[in-house]
């Protein structure tokens, strides 16, 4: 999501400094930061709220109550995003 992406630059700006300064020390470059970074932050903002945001829906709607039909539900929403 382009949201997580500009989240996590502007998190960028804030922790430049320890940024900086862990990779003068070679514990690693800016791409696996960014990436880490990115990946950790899509998981909170995206997948968790989505996900029982998706699973709260199924449930209140009455959809078919079978792990097959909640699984192909959860897995269609979340293509969909």
């Amino acid at each position: 999501s382009n949201a997580v992406v500009v989240g996590t630059v502007n998190v960028f700006v804030q922790e430049r400094a320890l940024l900086i300064r862990e990779q003068a020390k070679g514990l690693y470059r800016v791409g696996a930061y960014m990436l880490a970074k990115t990946v950790s932050d899509m998981v909170n903002t995206v997948v968790m709220p989505t996900f029982v945001f998706a699973n709260v829906v199924y449930w209140t709607v009455g959809l078919r109550a079978t792990p097959e039909a909640f699984f192909t539900y959860i897995t269609i929403f979340m293509l969909t995003l």
